[in-house]
């Protein structure tokens, strides 16, 4: 018999005291920086029902879940995710709490990755929820903070990635393919996996929705890729996503949250 004393499971590991040290100094510059917006914190369990990602299946794969049982044979998780349960939270405990309600966490959460055995499955989170604000208004205010916190962590090195799920939602409900087939174009996309993509759209009808699709992936870059997009695919409400996405990247550009010039900071759409 093997006996598995001497090493941790796969996708874990140990943090020694440089290691431990710098989380610290992320993780306060990151609540100090919370709290003087107004974000308050919040801890849930790290064991959760099962029953409480039911709904979030499409996005949190029963398959990524570890899963166990408690002493009265219900199916438990270990959290697999930080916004699912502040939901439920805010349902419940905060349901007559006055809105905008700002909750920020730091803990750990587990999630397996099947297909990528080298990836970590114990992921730190730290994260800010914004909860029943005007939407323009709550949007700006996230994306703000995301890209002030990324500056102070990260003294100007980072990159920002901004997407709207309605544009992606457009080109799907477009798209002349069983929910089957939607659903694993879906994970093959935010896998990047686009080999198996290329694969799986041929099975599609051709439509200028399919078409979008394959050149999707490859939508990044400044400004310039507005007016790709535009041409890409613009039906179905897709253009209102557009012009919606295209008014918060002008705003953090009047903030110079965003500098086009420099690589190491270029955005991301």
């Amino acid at each position: 018999m093997r006996y598995y004393d001497k090493i941790t499971p796969d996708g874990t590991r140990d943090l020694l005291f440089s290691e431990c040290d710098q989380r610290s100094q992320v993780t306060k510059t990151l609540k100090d920086l919370f709290d003087t917006q107004g974000y308050r914190r919040v801890m849930t369990p790290a064991l959760e029902f099962y029953d409480v990602f039911g709904k979030a299946a499409k996005y949190l794969p029963k398959e990524t879940m570890y899963k166990l049982t408690d002493a009265k044979g219900r199916l438990m998780v270990l959290c697999p995710d930080c916004t699912v349960p502040v939901a439920r939270l805010t349902a419940t405990r905060l349901k007559g709490m006055p809105k905008p309600i700002r909750i920020y966490y730091n803990r750990n959460i587990y999630r397996g990755f099947p297909q990528r055995k080298s990836k970590s499955v114990e992921i730190n989170q730290v994260g800010i929820e914004l909860i029943g604000g005007s939407t323009v208004r709550s949007d700006l205010e996230v994306i703000e903070l995301a890209a002030r916190s990324l500056e102070k962590i990260s003294q100007g090195g980072y990159r920002l990635e901004l997407c709207h799920i309605g544009y992606f939602k457009a080109i799907m409900d477009s798209l002349d393919a069983d929910e089957d087939t939607k659903e694993e174009i879906r994970f093959l996309i935010e896998q990047k996996n686009y080999a198996s993509l290329t694969d799986i759209l041929g099975k599609a009808k051709e439509n200028k929705a399919a078409r979008a699709l394959r050149k999707l992936p490859g939508l990044f870059g400044g400004e310039e890729v507005f007016e790709k997009a535009y041409e890409l695919f613009d039906e179905n409400g897709a253009r209102e996503c557009l012009d919606y996405l295209k008014n918060i990247y002008e705003y953090l550009q009047e903030l110079s949250l965003i500098h086009i010039s420099e690589p190491t900071r270029r955005s991301y759409i």
